[in-house]
């Protein structure tokens, strides 16, 4: 029972020490800084079209697919794309 408790405390006490880490100046600085930099990364690929099928960079906004929902590409050349809405 006393081996329970020496664990018990030891682990209390070893998270309140990481919890005392995460509230420093410099923690803090660096939890803006990552949120910063994440946002950006999420920025970069949603405006990413392009992908890679079998060592060929396709675009995604060109290529037909029935996973697009709510589009179907008609008559789609390397000039020009027409778009039609679906629930039209």
């Amino acid at each position: 029972m006393s081996a329970d408790n020496a664990y018990n405390r030891n682990v209390n006490k070893r998270m309140q020490e990481e919890l005392a880490e995460f509230n420093t100046p410099r923690a803090r600085y660096q939890q803006a800084i990552d949120r910063h930099w994440e946002s950006q990364r999420d920025l970069d690929e949603e405006e990413s079209d392009v992908y890679n099928v079998g060592g060929f960079q396709e675009r995604w906004s060109e290529t037909p697919s029935f996973t697009k929902v709510g589009v179907i590409v008609i008559g789609a050349s390397s000039d020009q794309q027409v778009l039609a809405s679906a629930d039209r």
